[in-house]
């Protein structure tokens, strides 16, 4: 990964009506995710000079696939949330990736209701575009013409720890909810493709991820 693509999230296990202890069982789910992050020091630069700040509450969806094999579960996550922010003739546009590796163990265990904890690595990818009305014209006589746009990443990764609860139904279609908090294993600056960054800042934010889902397909 390594453009925008949220964090977050999780996924779903298999009705205990429907699978062998001893037998590997699959699950692929749709979710929603509420991602929070503790703060980005971008926004203080934003704001000091009249650019709309961006969101730190993001709402978004996504993809996982998660297997079980009797107690264990473990899954991929992965989440994209986009925002918009104007303020007069400026624009801040938002587009958000959130990788998640998770790995957790069942601590209640009932014939429709499961609740398991574990740890996650994650990866995130926040990539900012500012731009001023009215949006550029391209010459292709003057590629290297005046340009009123940029865009810039920053990219982080994380360690953490989870809870999720599993609703189990005969149908495919059962329920889950994670709450996932994520710690920053470094301070990472912001970088652009094609340009040096002078005046930057390092993020460490700290993420709290709430999930919503529910399974497609199990195999």
């Amino acid at each position: 990964m390594k453009t925008a693509l949220p964090v977050a999230a999780m996924l779903l296990v298999i009705s205990f009506n429907s699978f062998s202890q001893d037998t590997l069982k699959q699950r692929i789910s749709v979710f929603g995710l509420y991602t929070n992050f503790s703060n980005y020091h971008l926004n203080e630069k934003l704001a000091s000079q009249g650019i709309p700040e961006i969101n730190l509450n993001r709402f978004s969806g996504g993809l996982g696939y998660e297997f079980l094999f009797k107690s264990w579960t473990a899954g991929v996550n992965v989440a994209n949330a986009r925002g918009k922010y104007s303020e007069g003739n400026i624009t801040t546009k938002s587009s958000l990736m959130l990788g998640e590796f998770q790995v957790g163990h069942s601590i209640v265990k009932r014939q429709q209701f499961w609740v398991t904890a574990g740890v996650s690595a994650s990866y995130v990818s926040n990539t900012v575009s500012i731009f001023q009305e009215p949006k550029p014209t391209i010459s292709l006589d003057n590629l290297l013409g005046a340009n009123n746009n940029l865009t810039i990443r920053n990219d982080n990764y994380g360690v953490g720890f989870f809870t999720k609860a599993y609703l189990f139904t005969k149908s495919p279609f059962s329920p889950y909810l994670t709450l996932a908090y994520h710690i920053p294993v470094a301070k990472t600056e912001w970088k652009a493709d094609d340009s040096q960054i002078v005046d930057n800042v390092k993020e460490n934010p700290y993420i709290i991820n709430i999930t919503l889902g529910c399974s497609l397909f199990r195999f």
